[in-house]
């Protein structure tokens, strides 16, 4: 649907992508089990980033 935009109006459709850590954001266990806070939420997998 939107290439096909992309095209009608004679535009340029480009895609990209990093190094792939989009599709897992949290940080796992050794036996790979979503890792918890002690507060019950998802530890957030930020070894990607600067920011905390």
């Amino acid at each position: 649907m939107m290439l096909e935009a992309v095209e009608r109006v004679g535009g340029i459709f480009v895609i990209t992508a990093d190094h792939g850590n989009a599709e897992d954001m949290v940080k796992r266990s050794k036996t790979g089990q979503p890792m918890f806070d002690k507060s019950g939420n998802l530890q957030i997998l930020t070894s990607h980033t600067l920011s905390p």
